[in-house]
């Protein structure tokens, strides 16, 4: 009974490693909030673009159906008017009847129309249609309803009533009645006017259909384009993210190499293997150089995220690169060859700038030939860096001023080109690296453009 102990041991000590596991294939929360980010804006310009669809649908469905009532209402009107017109023409004669059965496009025209005469609470039709499509209308009923009304204008209500061909077909109706002035006290007659609204309801319907299609097309595009657009949006921010977390790693990466060689100066010097102040003295120069690649790291943070103003200035370019050309120890010294010019920028940052990409080709260049050529040009607000090294890598050189590249000319960049490409983009200019030709000796040359 105690054997399969091991076993469940074992299994639950791979459970918490699949655990961790799977906690790793996270993502960052950073880019999980932008997942969620975008997810929420594409749902958002879904729903808003729905709504707006189903509004438009709804209004525009309406306006149809009040437009379709109208039409016929005014078709309604316009044959009850001229229908009453013939009878008010000469009121009390017999004939006002029958010159309106003898006009055809009243009597068989259409809407339809019914003349009813009442007398004595009840009435009778006078005229009715040549070929009357709704014998199950109640006229007469209608009639009497509109010679009650006080004010004796035309009144429009709705009715069903069965059609004749086809057999049982029920069709909406809209009639209109109007009174026609009365010659005496006892009699009075009514016009009914018959007209349906089915050709209006398959209008529209065919019209509701078509929105019906037309949105549920139009919405998938729009689901579509809110989609892109929610990913494009946010686009730039996935870069700006992964960059600033590239960059994050850069430094840190950059920052082990001073680290270690801290660790080892004073490893050496507790050893004996080094004189105490000679080592104290190794310590602080690269305690120094650290100091200000952080400082420029701090500064280069507050002026891209707009908590620091970039404090610009024009100043002469040949100027500032001669001096600090001057004030290197380099053997032997870097050749400088400038021309006047004149350029609108952050002195301090563009000196921190040159300064690593003069670094980067020393140590690059003269790895393996003390005595190799490096030089400085400055003309046209530009200064370019060249030296007489390995070059870079071909497939690296799109991204060798971006971010630390451990293939880059067989050993990493550094964190230098990537801050002389960040002081050259806030300050809207660029950093650039190509090789130079095999007849020129090679080498690779950073070309750092800033405005004028």
């Amino acid at each position: 009974m105690s054997a399969p102990a091991p076993d469940r041991a074992r299994h639950r000590s791979r459970r918490p490693r699949r655990l961790a596991l799977r906690r790793r294939a996270r993502a960052p929360s950073g880019f999980r909030r932008i997942h969620r980010l975008k997810l929420l804006t594409a749902l958002l310009l879904t729903a808003a673009l729905s709504v707006g669809l189903l509004l438009f649908s709804v209004v525009l469905a309406t306006a149809d159906a009040g437009f379709e009532r109208e039409r016929l209402d005014g078709r309604l009107r316009r044959q009850v008017a001229a229908a009453r017109a013939l009878l008010v023409a000469e009121p009390g004669e017999p004939g006002d009847v029958a010159r309106l059965a003898a006009d055809d496009g009243l009597a068989g025209g259409y809407p339809q129309l019914y003349v009813v005469e009442l007398a004595g609470g009840a009435g009778h039709v006078r005229l009715a249609p040549r070929t009357p499509y709704w014998p199950g209308l109640d006229v007469v009923a209608v009639a009497v309803d509109e010679a009650g009304r006080p004010d004796g204008g035309p009144h429009v209500t709705i009715a069903r009533a069965r059609r004749i061909p086809p057999a049982g077909a029920v069709e909406p109706l809209r009639v209109l009645a109007w009174s026609v002035p009365a010659a005496d006290d006892r009699s009075a007659t009514v016009v009914v006017g018959v007209a349906t609204l089915a050709a209006a309801d398959r209008s529209h319907s065919r019209l509701v259909s078509f929105m019906w299609w037309s949105g549920g097309a139009l919405l998938a595009v729009g689901v579509g384009l809110a989609v892109g657009l929610a990913r494009g949006r946010f686009w730039l921010v996935d870069r700006a993210v992964e960059g600033h977390e590239q960059f994050l790693h850069d430094t840190a990466h950059e920052l082990r190499t001073p680290l270690t060689t801290l660790q080892a100066i004073v490893g050496a010097g507790l050893a004996g293997d080094v004189a105490p102040r000679e080592a104290l003295g190794h310590a602080l120069r690269v305690i120094q150089g650290t100091d200000e690649v952080v400082a420029d790291l701090m500064t280069l943070t507050r002026i891209e995220t707009g908590r620091a103003p970039l404090a610009a200035e024009r100043f002469r370019l040949d100027l500032l690169v001669e001096a600090l050309a001057s004030q290197r120890t380099d053997d032997p010294p870097v050749l400088v060859r400038v021309r006047p010019t004149v350029v609108s920028a952050n002195a301090e940052l563009v000196r921190r700038a040159v300064g690593n990409l003069i670094d980067n080709a020393v140590r690059h260049g003269r790895a393996t030939d003390k005595e190799a050529e490096v030089t400085v040009e400055v003309g046209e607000h530009r200064v370019t860096v060249s030296d007489r090294g390995p070059g870079v890598a071909p497939q690296l050189l799109p991204h060798v001023v971006e971010r630390v590249t451990t293939g880059r000319r067989r050993s990493g960049s550094g964190l230098g080109l990537a801050i002389a490409g960040w002081v050259a983009r806030i300050h809207g200019g660029q950093l650039t690296a190509a090789n130079r030709r095999a007849a020129d000796a090679g080498g690779a040359e950073f070309t750092l453009e800033l405005p004028e």
